[in-house]
């Protein structure tokens, strides 16, 4: 496997490379394979607890582009789109310094954001 670019990436696209990967391991099965599946296995089940089950590419990528303009970091993003936080308080813990740096109204826009562009499989 080459590494293409070093940057942080969504639990989504954690969850659909684990995803892949245990799709190829089960076609080409090998004592080397076999011994990271056990570790895969137990990264898929806690992924599949968390709002990365039922993310989309499309949503993710959409929801990015609407907080470039709140000036967050990549990390404060990356956390929002992990963890789609549904209360101010959640948004306190993963924006540094927010009462300085986003006001109330601002807050709530961005939970209205994430509301938003959380789509569920039953809704495709």
């Amino acid at each position: 496997m080459d590494i293409v670019s070093q940057e942080a990436i969504t639990n989504y696209e954690v969850l659909q490379c684990l995803r892949y990967n245990a799709k190829y391991r089960s076609e080409h099965p090998t004592k080397e394979n076999l011994e990271k599946v056990k570790l895969e296995e137990e990264i898929r089940t806690y992924l599949n607890t968390t709002p990365a089950y039922n993310q989309r590419r499309e949503s993710l990528t959409l929801l990015s582009e609407n907080l470039q303009k709140y000036d967050l970091s990549k990390g404060e993003i990356l956390q929002i789109l992990n963890h789609q936080p549904k209360e101010a308080v959640e948004l306190y813990l993963i924006i540094g310094n927010i009462e300085e740096r986003v006001n109330e109204q601002q807050i709530q826009e961005i939970l209205s954001l994430i509301k938003s562009s959380v789509v569920y499989l039953a809704c495709e």
